[in-house]
Formats: C-alpha cells, structure tokens, sequence
C-alpha cells in the first residue's frame, strides 16, 4: 500500500470520526442551550432545579462541534482536535459512569444512551489517534 492510499483511508476514517462527533454535539449543544427545561425533565431532574447549570455547557458543545467539524474538512495535522476528542471522551465517558454508579437518581434511560455514546466515541479517537499517526 502507498503512502497515498494510506492518506486516503486514513482521511476516510477520521473524517467519519471527527463529523460523528460534530453531529453529536451540534445535538447536545443545542438541546442543552434551548431547551435545559426538556434536558431536566427527560433526565427527572427534581422540578425545582435550576436549568443554568445546563444551559451553560451547550455553548461549549456548540464550539466543539464549530471545532470538530473544521478539522474534518481537512484531517491532516488535526492531532490536537483528535487528542481533545480521545481525552475528552474518557473523562466524560467516565464522570458519567462514575455518576451514574455513585450518585445519579434519574432515568437511566436518559444517561445510559450518553454513557455508551461517549464511551464508543473514546474508543474511536484513541484508535484514530494510533493508527493514523502519520498524517496528524
């Protein structure tokens, strides 16, 4: 195999990693800035609960989708983006875990999907991170 067509694969890949999470956290941005009210109640958060404590994280996942979605429009010398999508994951990936054993009373239903996404995303940067060195 050539380098070129290692290029390929590779830009293949990451592209497809980097616009999956985009999509992610385009969805969770936006449901967290707009509508924190609907985030609490599908999580069964208590009623009198503030939703700012929400609100504030969507504009976040809104620059990392801004951020993701750059980087897969051209995945060379991307390490950094795919260094923050490999760490970031884990550690969300594993607050929710650590929450969700410890001390979360809502619906699991709610978290569990978060808690498999995240997780599932982890593992795909840190393997793109690896296996396609080369190009980052």
């Amino acid at each position: 195999m050539t380098n070129g067509n290692a290029l390929a694969v590779g830009t293949g890949a990451l592209k497809a990693i980097l616009v999956t999470q985009a999509v992610i956290d385009l969805i969770y941005g936006l449901m967290h800035l707009l509508m924190p009210e609907m985030v609490m109640e599908l999580a069964q958060e208590p009623a009198n609960s503030n939703p700012a404590w929400i609100r504030w994280s969507g504009g976040t996942l809104l620059g990392l989708a801004v951020a993701m979605y750059m980087a897969s429009r051209d995945v060379t010398k991307q390490l950094p983006i795919v260094t923050l999508g490999a760490v970031g994951n884990t550690l969300v990936g594993a607050a929710l875990v650590y929450t969700f054993f410890t001390e979360y009373q809502g619906a699991t239903a709610f978290i569990a999907p978060s808690i498999v996404i995240t997780l599932i995303m982890a593992v795909l940067f840190w393997w793109a991170r690896a296996k396609y060195r080369d190009i980052l």
